[in-house]
């Protein structure tokens, strides 16, 4: 689901790529507080979105794989230790398939 909505559903993952690191997959869309920053880039809310935290900080930075904003239905980013795969997304959530190594 997206992370906007109020649910029961898992709405982020927290991935640990490396004692120092971690990625969050977040499936985010132009809706209340991510109307303005999502909504201004053409292809946002076509799958997840991928962030990285170092050093265990609070502070993340957004990978861009293949240059786009999301990781779209289709395609692969590989982070070493595991891929993560968008399945599906549509309006109402998105299906990821994470393969770890």
């Amino acid at each position: 689901m997206p992370i906007e909505r109020a649910t029961p559903f898992v709405v982020a993952l927290k991935v640990q790529r490396s004692p120092l690191e971690s990625l969050h997959l977040e499936y985010r869309q132009p809706i209340g507080y991510d109307a303005t920053s999502v909504g201004s880039f053409a292809d946002a809310g076509d799958g997840v979105q991928i962030r990285t935290t170092y050093f265990g900080g609070e502070t993340t930075a957004l990978i861009r794989p293949n240059g786009a904003f999301s990781l779209a239905t289709g395609q692969t980013y590989d982070a070493g230790s595991f891929t993560v795969t968008t399945l599906w997304s549509g309006p109402d959530g998105t299906t990821l398939d994470i393969e770890f190594r």
